[in-house]
């Protein structure tokens, strides 16, 4: 049963497996929804005009808020929002 639960108890923030499961699923979902929101706005760009972008952000927000993935916030530069660096502003994004 281990192999089940390791992923979910592996960071310093673990979570119940269906605690896991409805992160997941409602974020997945999510960004599911803005994809084809996205598409549709690439044929339309009057419709929908900001949604699928902020939808990222939102969910990116909350991800990295949760303090499961500090490794992958450090991996791409990005302060943990715990940390006394994390400001959206004055982040340098690589356009």
């Amino acid at each position: 049963m281990s192999f089940l639960t390791d992923h979910l108890r592996e960071t310093d923030t673990p979570q119940t497996y269906f605690g896991h499961g409805k992160f997941a699923l409602t974020r997945s979902l999510r960004l599911i929804v803005a994809g084809v929101v996205g598409i549709i706005h690439a044929i339309f760009p009057w419709w929908f005009t900001f949604y699928t972008s902020e939808q990222i952000v939102k969910t990116f927000v909350e991800v990295a808020k949760s303090g499961r993935h500090d490794d992958l916030l450090d991996k791409y530069g990005i302060p943990s929002p715990a940390s006394e660096e994390f400001c959206l502003d004055e982040m340098d994004y690589g356009s």
